[in-house]
């Protein structure tokens, strides 16, 4: 059996699904505590199935040209880093809407530092960052790198 770059895009998807449940569960936590939780909680649910849908319209988009093989030590250590990132996906326990904030975007970080080193995996040959499984995980960086920009601010406050 072969591995191609549609198989990682599953496996990342299944990491966007499990945040979206994670931020729904936030979400409908039935407690005053967490009232101010559930807006944002809301929007990066949304946000996650966004993730969801242009992944999937990403690797839809993939043709058989594009679909360029992983060789099986590559896509093992790839599976491994994905796992290993899955594991640490946990309900936080947070006191208040700054910890939930540092929480989205620790989490937006890691999960652009675990594509970085997807990409990182891929590149055997210098031309290797031409082809669009390079391209592409690169652009989901820069999704993911959105998130970040956008919460940042609110860090400090």
């Amino acid at each position: 059996m072969s591995y191609t770059i549609k198989d990682v895009l599953d496996k990342l998807i299944d990491i966007e699904k499990e945040m979206s449940k994670l931020y729904s569960n936030i979400s409908n936590i039935d407690n005053k505590n967490y009232d101010s939780f559930k807006i944002l909680c809301k929007v990066m649910a949304r946000e996650e199935g966004r993730h969801v849908a242009y992944f999937d319209q990403m690797k839809n988009s993939i043709t058989d040209e594009d679909n360029v093989e992983i060789d099986i030590f590559t896509y093992d250590k790839i599976s491994q880093a994905i796992a290993q990132f899955k594991s640490k996906i946990d309900m936080p326990n947070l006191k208040n809407i700054k910890e939930l904030i540092g929480f989205i975007v620790n989490f937006e970080k890691e999960n652009a530092a675990l594509l970085i080193n997807l990409r990182g995996k891929l590149v055997k040959k210098v031309n290797d960052t031409e082809k669009d499984s390079y391209k592409m995980l690169t652009i989901l960086i820069e999704e993911e790198n959105k998130h970040v920009k956008s919460l940042l601010p609110y860090c400090n406050k």
